[in-house]
């Protein structure tokens, strides 16, 4: 048995890997699809998502097996992802790398591999998308590229996850910042002095003037100084000092803190009140001893300024020209000058956060946006011709198949087609959440319209042994749609309603005329909502019940895509149900008289 080598990028591919946080994640159904589609579309029992980690495989996906993990060093998807193409191995027996593998001689005996990477940019490739069977065999070219095709999907799907992932953490820091920004404002309201500064946004570098000489006018003969931790949190900057010698601010800008470095460094670096009362005789001004003879100084007092959590912004330190203890009264002033400059610059500094946060949500909400509307678009190519290619080979195209073949197929045509389903919903939202979705506002007569878009329908309906009981209106009603539009919205209504039907049942689909509005009825005599579940249903990724959902399909968008569509026509839709009495859902349209318009 040989074991892989270490990719060249090992180090970039685990950080990679890591930074999509999903390792010893639960499986989720998006995944379960794909390896689904996978075994389908290859015939083979088995089918994995592997993602390659430092010692070892996690099965994101087993589709199969109930292993979640096993060792790197007996691996093949480790071989898989040192080149960009399919690894096939047709009999592991004769191949010198697996012959002896402890999954080939025993267990499940593993005599077929093959593996397409899933590669991310840069050539990183953190795992395989991957099928097993326990006979030799090979696969065709179509196959072939239907397991590239899925691959791709695999990568998709992870950078959308991660994608929202980042947007919910932006999401949260923007969130956070606004609430320490607002309690931060209540703390200073107390502060006039401060507060008023700040409410005339005045610079930092003015506040904290400010409060430098208001210090020094309460403390005879005290010079005062406020230093600033850099980003990195090591060095101590220039804030404000404007009665001490500009050579000495100078010498003082940029030391690095630490233990023994001045009554400023020490006190920053240990959070601690610094005092210092000869700086002549003390070990931690040694190095500075030639400076403070220079600048007439011999006391330091030095507070740490902290935010509202206690994290270290600075120091405010006070000097004199003499040894010199502080008083009871020298502590309260020292503590207090602390919190007014640590409120000062906490509160500068929110406010730079806050607006590079706001930037930095904006352009979330844009890549968001324009990764959903491109990565749909690039899934859409490659399960178009999936779908395409498993028509054919349904339809004999390629030679006749046996039955069970033809029933495996054409269940991976039906998870395809969801699968396409999902994509049209996400790019739908994608348009709706960017202002993109055109509206063409034409005069139609209602009935035909209906009776037009439940034809399309039957098929589904028949398919999963419902009848559609179509009741038209008496009178012509006529309103201003899009087609496109509303038999959107049709078809979500009664592709709803018959997916929470038993076969054999009824869904009712009505048009009535009301006072200045007509109103399509679609209802069906399944499960039923709840009420307290009810008021969400039309937000987005929201559906009534996960685990029934899952089993009967659905994306949690068609409702609230549906509700942009009729409000985008002018009208409302709503819903009545009851638990294990059915749902009846509705949307009213405004209904006109006269001749054609257009609008668009």
């Amino acid at each position: 048995m040989l074991v892989a080598p270490l990719p060249d990028n090992e180090e970039e591919r685990l950080r990679q890997l890591y930074e999509l946080t999903v390792l010893d994640t639960l499986e989720e159904q998006e995944f379960d699809d794909l390896t689904c589609l996978a075994a389908q579309i290859c015939t083979v029992p088995y089918a994995l998502i592997s993602l390659v980690d430092r010692d070892r495989q996690f099965f994101k996906s087993h589709q199969g097996l109930d292993i979640k993990e096993t060792p790197r060093d007996i691996g093949f998807c480790p071989h898989a992802i040192l080149k960009d193409e399919i690894t096939i191995v047709e009999d592991t027996t004769q191949d010198e790398r697996f012959f002896d593998n402890p999954v080939v001689t025993d267990g499940l005996k593993i005599r077929f591999y093959a593996g397409a990477p899933l590669s991310f940019a840069n050539n990183i490739r953190i795992g395989t998308i991957c099928i097993v069977d326990t006979v030799p065999r090979t696969l065709s070219e179509e196959q072939q590229q239907a397991l590239r095709a899925l691959s791709r999907q695999v990568v998709a799907l992870l950078e959308l996850k991660q994608s929202i992932k980042k947007q919910v953490i932006a999401d949260k820091e923007r969130n956070d910042a606004m609430k320490r920004l607002i309690l931060s404002e209540k703390r200073e309201h107390a502060r006039s002095v401060v507060l008023e500064m700040l409410a005339k946004d005045d610079s930092l570098e003015t506040v904290l003037n400010a409060l430098v000489l208001s210090i020094e006018a309460e403390m005879e003969g005290a010079h005062c100084s406020i230093l600033l931790l850099d980003e990195e949190g090591s060095r101590l900057l220039h804030g404000a000092a404007p009665n001490l010698p500009s050579f000495y601010n100078e010498a003082i800008h940029g030391i690095e803190i630490g233990i023994g470095v001045g009554s400023c460094g020490t006190a920053a670096y240990t959070g601690k009140r610094v005092v210092v009362e000869d700086v002549h005789n003390h070990s931690y001004w040694a190095a500075f001893t030639e400076l403070t003879y220079k600048a007439n100084l011999a006391a330091c007092w030095s507070e740490p300024v902290l935010d509202s959590i206690g994290n270290v912004l600075g120091t405010f330190a006070i000097y004199y020209s003499e040894p010199r203890a502080p008083d009871d009264n020298g502590i309260s002033v020292i503590e207090s000058a602390a919190k007014l400059a640590g409120i000062a610059i906490q509160r500068k500094r929110k406010e730079k956060l806050l607006i590079k946060t706001r930037k930095l949500a904006e352009e979330a909400n844009r890549a968001k946006s324009d990764f959903i509307s491109t990565m749909s678009h690039e899934l859409r190519t490659p399960l178009t011709s999936i779908l395409g290619a498993l028509g054919l080979v349904i339809g004999n195209a390629t030679g006749s198949i046996s039955k069970n073949t033809k029933g495996m197929l054409e269940m991976a045509y039906r998870n395809s087609e969801r699968l396409m389903r999902l994509i049209n919903d996400l790019l739908d939202i994608s348009k709706i959440e960017a202002g993109k979705l055109d509206v063409k506002l034409e005069k139609h007569e209602l009935n035909g319209l209906l009776s037009q878009s439940v034809e399309i329908n039957q098929a589904y309906a028949i398919q999963k042994g419902i009848k559609l009981n179509l009741q038209l209106s008496n009178e012509k009603l006529y309103a201003m749609v899009d087609v496109g539009f509303f038999e959107q919205v049709v078809a979500n209504l009664i592709s709803n309603a018959v997916k929470f039907s038993d076969e054999s049942e009824t869904v009712d689909i009505s048009l009535v005329g009301m006072e200045a509005s007509a109103r399509l009825t679609v209802e069906d005599y399944g499960m039923g909502i709840a009420k307290e579940f009810q008021p969400q249903l039309f937000e987005k990724f929201t559906q009534q019940d996960a685990s029934d959902s899952r089993q009967r399909g659905g994306t949690g968008l068609g409702l609230a895509i549906s509700r942009h569509l009729v409000t985008s026509m002018g009208g409302t839709i709503d819903l009545e149900s009851e638990p294990g009495k059915g749902s009846k859902f509705y949307f009213d349209l405004p209904v006109i008289e006269g001749v054609a318009i257009n609008r668009t």
